[in-house]
């Protein structure tokens, strides 16, 4: 009998071990986060996982101030970008709701003088088809933003650009669209575009710590934006460029938390701020001119991840980055706000959260394969520069590694997996490069998140 007695209290202690030493969830994604930060006291971000409303994990790391030595919270403020069109465009389908314009206006009723302005309507304008010149590819916008913003002159200035194309010919994003959206919803509603978001969304869904970001005004214990560097002595992040958010308006001028944003993907996708018509017209791909579509709505991407719909944007300026999206179908969340850019990746970030809170639901992971045979051989072939649209993607080589690098960012390494063929094991995607009759590199083609970019080489 006590022979039995041990036996079972053995089984009972090794049951009990065995389903401790299984991390759940929250602690999977929290080991995950805290590997993104190399130090506690770099700035960081601040991080949520929900579903079905109830919040699974949110959490903060690093500092909202490094010299301050105040750490991020799950309260802290941090400047959103462009996730701010999504409220943009929503402000739009409610004043549309309510009969006071049409996404079928032309630019030119509210801006006479616009050239081409009877071409160019407000759908347009929502959906990056206008063809008109976005102010921020200005090569001395960055210099400007740190003092105000002058509209009455920065409109004009814009006007003036040459178009980059007919209306509804191509996609090209454009920050100019959405500023004029932002200043549209002004002449109609009578108020300012914070006064309108803020009775019409922050106040009825609970959104305490979301607003306009106003310099002299801004909210308590925000997080400060900074950018990364390397140096002798490794890796070290500045201050970056603070910028005055009146330049950035309807196109990208918000803050918010992380709390704050799932708030609003609650009310958005719960029918608490927009009729199912509007919804769906915000979520409905753009078709151009030529009958193609692109991923993109009324402020909202649209893509599809290992079988799974997302609905996501991303937001970027000089100090802080973010990503938000949404599953609809599984009612999921996920949020994730940097104040470091560069410095973090908060697109890879959602998507590894999205794998360890609905993985279950996803289609299982491509499994690449090393083709050893393969390494090194025709590598000078693939290297070169090719046409990625506004950046340069780059391959170099180095012995027999292959290396990649889109823009601004950080080279990663490829590995070969068929002829031509290559994938990344630092982010889900490949690259395959398409050869002419004659056997010369003609374009390289990247896949990723369901999406396909096919970047020409350049001579």
């Amino acid at each position: 009998m006590k022979t039995k007695t041990i036996l079972a209290s053995f089984l009972i202690l090794s049951l009990t071990l065995a389903q401790a030493a299984v991390p759940s969830a929250a602690e999977r994604a929290d080991a995950m986060m805290s590997r993104q930060l190399k130090k506690k006291t770099h700035p960081g971000f601040s991080v949520l996982a929900s579903r079905d409303g109830k919040v699974l994990f949110s959490k903060a790391y690093g500092m909202a101030d490094v010299k301050g030595k105040k750490a991020n919270t799950p309260d802290t403020t941090f400047r959103i970008g462009s996730i701010t069109k999504q409220f943009t465009a929503a402000a739009i389908l409610v004043l549309q709701e309510r009969d006071k314009l049409s996404v079928q206006d032309s630019l030119a009723k509210y801006y006479p003088e616009w050239p081409n302005g009877k071409n160019i309507t407000l759908h347009h304008l929502l959906t990056h088809t206008s063809g008109i010149y976005s102010y921020t590819s200005n090569p001395f916008f960055a210099v400007q933003v740190s003092k105000p913003a002058n509209i009455a002159t920065l409109i004009p200035a814009i006007q003036k650009q040459k178009p980059n194309f007919a209306p509804g010919e191509k996609w090209e994003y454009c920050n100019s669209g959405y500023l004029l959206l932002g200043l549209i919803i002004e002449k109609v509603s009578g108020i300012s575009y914070g006064e309108f978001l803020r009775t019409e969304f922050f106040e009825p869904l609970g959104m305490k710590h979301t607003g306009v970001h106003v310099a002299g005004k801004e909210p308590k214990g925000e997080a400060l934006g900074y950018a990364k560097s390397k140096g002798l002595f490794g890796t070290s992040f500045k201050l970056s460029n603070n910028w005055d958010m009146s330049w950035a308006g309807g196109a990208g001028a918000l803050y918010s938390t992380a709390g704050d944003l799932q708030r609003w993907n609650e009310g958005v996708f719960g029918g608490k701020v927009l009729k199912k018509q509007s919804l769906r017209a915000a979520l409905t791909p753009v078709k151009l001119a030529d009958g193609s579509t692109k991923n993109y709505g009324y402020g909202w991407g649209i893509r599809e991840k290992r079988g799974v719909r997302i609905i996501s944007h991303g937001g970027g300026l000089q100090g802080f980055q973010c990503s938000l999206a949404r599953a609809p179908d599984q009612k999921v969340t996920v949020v994730v706000l940097c104040n470091a850019g560069p410095g973090y990746n908060p697109g890879r970030m959602t998507g590894s959260l999205a794998d360890i809170f609905f993985e279950k639901e996803m289609t299982p992971k491509p499994v690449h394969v090393v083709n050893k045979k393969l390494i090194g051989k025709n590598y000078d072939d693939y290297v070169g520069r090719y046409d990625f649209g506004k950046a340069i993607f780059v391959v170099t080589r180095e012995g027999d590694q292959l290396y990649v690098k889109l823009g601004g960012q950080n080279r990663i390494e490829v590995f070969p997996e068929a002829a031509d063929k290559f994938f990344l094991k630092a982010v889900e995607a490949t690259v395959t490069f398409e050869r002419d009759k004659d056997g010369n590199i003609l374009r390289a083609i990247i896949h990723q998140n369901g999406k396909i970019k096919k970047a020409p080489r350049l001579k």
